[in-house]
């Protein structure tokens, strides 16, 4: 199966005239080149071997457990990674896991009623759904939840495709603060975001800045 990685690549432009590539999330840098091309396709190659080891091996450790299902009626709140129910809007006591070989505990600490629960764990069991908006080893973006077009999966993301402000603006400067503040920014966008929503912020914070980052879209090939 094939599946598409987005990274953030920072093109960084030093006072003699060299350049290099880096990818924070992953803290990997190119080499010194006197062109931001040959800087990009260097860092590309050194994220393409990243994909094949480190990456392969993260999540091929975080395939999930085909007897556990995150239930359709979880929500998860950000930034504190907490599983709501939709329901009850009340902590969900299983963090939005449905045990499929102890059907009484998923029964017994569900805060649906009676009938919903088993409609929940029928619905599973019949293969009507898989808990695909949640896998293991992913995080949400928080502000992937103002885009209502994208699928409820696409909100999530790998760690290597998440990104701080603080890496590239004194986010804790007085003046940036204030400035983030007259902007209206949305405040959880000191929290990490992946790529397209950094740029968006980026965009807000110093539109000049934007030129500096290029979003490289990499396919990644898994059992």
């Amino acid at each position: 199966m094939k599946a598409k990685i987005k990274f953030l690549i920072h093109i960084c432009n030093l006072e003699n005239g060299y350049k290099f590539a880096e990818c924070t999330s992953i803290k990997i840098i190119s080499e010194l080149y006197l062109s931001s091309e040959e800087a990009i396709n260097d860092l590309i190659q050194k994220l393409s071997l990243f994909l094949e080891n480190e990456a392969q091996l993260y999540i091929s450790n975080h395939q999930g457990n085909e007897e556990i299902v995150n239930c359709p009626e979880g929500k998860c709140k950000q930034p504190i990674d907490v599983w709501y129910c939709k329901l009850s809007d009340k902590i969900c006591p299983t963090q939005a896991q449905v045990f499929l070989v102890n059907k009484d505990e998923f029964l017994s600490k569900c805060l649906a009623d009676e009938r919903k629960k088993n409609d929940i764990f029928d619905i599973i069991i019949k293969g009507k759904y898989n808990g695909a908006h949640h896998v293991i080893g992913r995080y949400l973006c928080p502000l992937c939840d103002n885009k209502s077009f994208l699928r409820e999966n696409d909100k999530y993301h790998y760690y290597f495709e998440l990104y701080s402000l603080e890496h590239y603006f004194d986010v804790f400067n007085y003046k940036f603060r204030k400035d983030f503040l007259l902007k209206r920014i949305d405040r959880r966008a000191y929290y990490s975001l992946c790529s397209e929503c950094f740029m968006e912020t980026v965009s807000k914070i110093d539109s000049n800045k934007v030129q500096e980052f290029i979003i490289k879209e990499m396919d990644y090939y898994y059992e």
